[in-house]
């Protein structure tokens, strides 16, 4: 494994621990919860989630991280909570 495939997994961890301390589900990213989130309309850390969303798809420059990490997460059943 390289050094590139320990940096991803350690930013997953990161992910899982941020999304938890702010009251999503430790199983699920940032990512995945601010999209599920925003299609709601909720909010979280007091910023509407589609902001979260526009902000971490930019910082990864990534467009559209968000939507795909959400639709993985569905996929495989990953969400326990109802919003």
């Amino acid at each position: 494994m390289t050094i590139r495939w320990h940096v991803i997994q350690i930013g997953r961890a990161l992910s899982r621990l941020f999304n938890a301390l702010t009251g999503g589900e430790g199983d699920t990213t940032t990512s995945a919860y601010v999209y599920r989130l925003s299609e709601s309309g909720g909010r979280k850390l007091l910023l509407p989630a589609r902001w979260w969303v526009a902000f971490v798809d930019w910082l990864l420059r990534e467009p559209g991280h968000c939507k795909s990490s959400c639709e993985w997460h569905q996929e495989r059943r990953l969400f326990q909570d109802d919003l």
